[in-house]
């Protein structure tokens, strides 16, 4: 008690005692406060409120009572309200307890506590019973702890990276990667030595407070990035010496950057980040080393075939780049990629035999630092052979049949020259092509089952030749074993005189087909048909064949130089008068449904003009059948090599089409016109 007497002995009522946070000399005393306990009754409208001073708690009664009047004397007195979110005022269960109720608490106006769907409260502060003015933020500079009610007096934390002489250090990282660290202009003041955006936006530009930062960057690029949601920032970046290297004009609330190009490394740049408002605000901010983009290591000073797939990478991974390729001859190549990889097939007019300077442009978010680092390449020589499938391998020989080289380790290629040896008699032909097909017709005196090599050389860059590759094998294959086609070759297969039988396959090189006839139901002597037009189609009243005959029939094909066999024997059946087939074991004839195979026939003789002709002739067909829609025209010279081929569109049933002769030499060759399954050959002369 403010009056205690230490030397009585019985207590007479008379003690006094300091209330409302007062001593007893009528002092406040710092840190004493109310507490204030708020309980609620789940099932009635009855609420409780209590007061505790000093470890003393008095009750008051609530019930429908919204307000509380407190007084600690009767010159101080505090006003607690209390209220729900229901507009009947009631602190009803349903109001106070309810998942949707909420309950608030003021001092004086001020609210000290909400909450939503609890049963009771606690709630305890300083409220004061006496009031200290002074600054009761705890971040100022000048924080008073004793203090209850702000008088704004505060003052914000000093900051300091305020100035560039205490500007707080920015540790780079590498592109791709962003180490932040947490930055405020709250507190800061202007410095003198930004003053880029001063004046600017019509003269209500600056000064500006600002914060700083060194960077001291290890590759010739920085990207600086700054987000904030609090403010509306400005960024300058200074070097060593007070010099403007670049500027962001605005970073409205988001994320900002700035990239710059040609720095020093090693050296020190400071970035001033300003406060467009002036009234201060938290930001994230970082640093990365943006590296100038250069040929990754393993692709330096390498030796390239040009088409063999593969290509190049930067230095810096997934970055948009543009790529370089100078010869210091002709015009550089320039090519634009959206990743850190080239293709070498997206690089136009590589030439091989060629070394290239190769420079790297790298855009970060569209932003590019320019390339100072130089590498070299070089496209080798272009070099060939043949293609795999065809090396040591059996050719069908053919009118058609060809080998093929590698085209692609030959980038840039004009054409192809071919060195093609037969390794049984010596002879070489050496041939030109365009493309990288070389067809077997085209070698001197091509022969079945022959051995060759082929040596190939590349012509480019205006008619530069390569060195032949080394040799490599291919064959013939032998000529084939021919045999009836196969609407004639089941057995007992009904002809007529007037019908045309064939033999499949055509021989390429065949001088002319012989037809082995023997006939089986009486006995005649076997006899050998040759048509004499190097065709492979017979009439069967020209071989002749007898009506009422059973025949074997074999064909084969006629190849200078080589010995072929007569194929597997067919038997047929020849057809008498009036579709009858003679009885071997009957006298009289028995009526068989005749069988009469519908091929497609050149009614009418081919036309062919001039003849002699010169540089070209004119071919003319009627009488195509219905569903033929084009004519196999080939050109033979006297020893049956194909010289000439193509095919003609026919035009309903109707050909009428000039053949080029592609400056064949003067002499006799044979024209064999295929329609459908029908062949003819005419002769035809040309003369210079």
């Amino acid at each position: 008690a403010c009056n205690y007497d230490s030397g009585a002995t019985a207590n007479d009522g008379s003690c006094v005692f300091a209330v409302g946070g007062f001593d007893c000399n009528g002092d406040c005393l710092a840190g004493v406060g109310l507490s204030i306990v708020i309980t609620a009754d789940e099932y009635s409208a009855e609420n409780t409120w209590s007061l505790t001073e000093d470890g003393v708690e008095v009750a008051f009664g609530g019930g429908d009572d919204q307000n509380l009047s407190i007084c600690v004397d009767p010159t101080l007195c505090y006003e607690f309200t209390m209220a729900d979110s229901y507009g009947d005022g009631q602190f009803g269960s349903l109001a106070f307890g309810g998942v949707d109720g909420t309950t608030t608490v003021t001092l004086d106006g001020t609210e000290v506590f909400s909450s939503t769907g609890n049963w009771g409260a606690f709630i305890s502060g300083n409220f004061g019973v006496c009031v200290i003015e002074g600054c009761t933020d705890p971040l100022a500079a000048n924080y008073d702890p004793n203090a209850t009610l702000d008088d704004g007096s505060c003052i914000p934390p000093a900051v300091a990276n305020d100035a560039q002489a205490g500007a707080e250090a920015l540790t780079m990282t590498a592109y791709g990667t962003c180490t932040s660290i947490s930055g405020t202009t709250v507190g800061a003041t202007d410095s003198p030595e930004s003053t880029f955006f001063d004046g600017l936006y019509g003269g209500i530009g600056g000064p500006f407070i600002d914060v700083w930062y060194e960077i001291v960057p290890t590759e010739p690029g920085v990207r600086i990035e700054v987000i904030t949601s609090s403010q509306d920032c400005m960024l300058e970046l200074y070097d060593g010496l007070g010099s403007l290297v670049a500027s962001v004009d605005e970073v409205f609330t988001n994320t900002g950057e700035i990239l710059f190009s040609n720095v020093i490394p090693g050296d020190s740049y400071f970035l001033s980040v300003q406060d467009f408002n002036n009234v201060g605000g938290a930001f994230e901010i970082c640093a990365q080393d943006l590296p100038d983009a250069r040929l990754a290591v393993p692709n330096q000073g390498q030796v390239y075939t040009c088409g063999t797939g593969g290509g190049l990478s930067s230095s810096v991974y997934g970055a948009a780049s543009d790529w370089t390729f100078d010869d210091g001859v002709n015009a550089p190549i320039t090519v634009s990629t959206a990743s850190s990889y080239l293709h070498f097939v997206l690089i136009p007019g590589l030439l091989p035999a060629t070394d290239y300077d190769v420079t790297i442009n790298t855009f970060y978010d569209g932003f590019a630092v320019n390339a100072v680092i130089t590498d070299e390449i070089s496209v080798a020589p272009p070099s060939t052979g043949l293609k795999t499938q065809y090396i040591n391998s059996t050719v069908s020989l053919s009118g058609n049949a060809y080998i093929r080289c590698l085209q692609n380790t030959a980038c840039g290629y004009e054409s192809f020259d071919w060195r093609i040896t037969d390794v049984n008699t010596g002879v070489v032909s050496n041939i030109s092509t365009a493309g990288d097909l070389l067809f077997l017709p085209l070698i001197t005196d091509i022969a079945y089952g022959a051995e060759y090599t082929a040596e190939i050389a590349v012509v480019y860059n205006g008619g530069v030749v390569t060195t032949y590759g080394a040799a490599q094998t291919f064959f013939t294959g032998d000529a084939p074993v021919i045999q009836l086609r196969t609407i004639f070759n089941s057995a007992n297969t009904a002809l007529a005189l007037s019908q045309d039988i064939q033999a499949t396959p055509k021989v390429f090189l065949a001088s002319d087909y012989e037809w082995s006839v023997e006939r089986t139901d009486v006995t005649e002597l076997a006899f050998v048909y040759t048509r004499g037009l190097a065709v492979r189609v017979a009439r069967v009243g020209d071989m002749p064949l007898s009506a009422g005959g059973t025949y074997n029939l074999r064909v084969r094909a006629i190849v200078p130089g080589v010995v072929t066999v007569f194929g597997p024997i067919e038997e047929v059946v020849v057809l008498g008068g009036a579709g009858m087939v003679q009885n071997d074991e009957e006298t009289s004839p028995e009526i068989v449904e005749e069988t009469v195979v519908k091929d497609n026939v050149i009614s009418a003789a081919v036309t062919m003009y001039p003849n002699p002709a010169k540089d070209f002739v004119t071919l003319n067909i009627t009488g195509i059948a219905e569903g033929t829609d084009k004519v196999l025209v080939a050109i033979f010279n006297t020893v049956g090599q194909l010289v000439q081929s193509e095919q003609i569109p026919a035009d309903g049933n109707y050909v009428n089409s000039v053949v080029a002769l592609n400056g064949l030499a003067e002499g006799m060759y044979n024209v064999q016109i295929t329609v459908g399954n029908t062949v003819s050959t005419e002769r035809m002369i040309i003369q210079k």
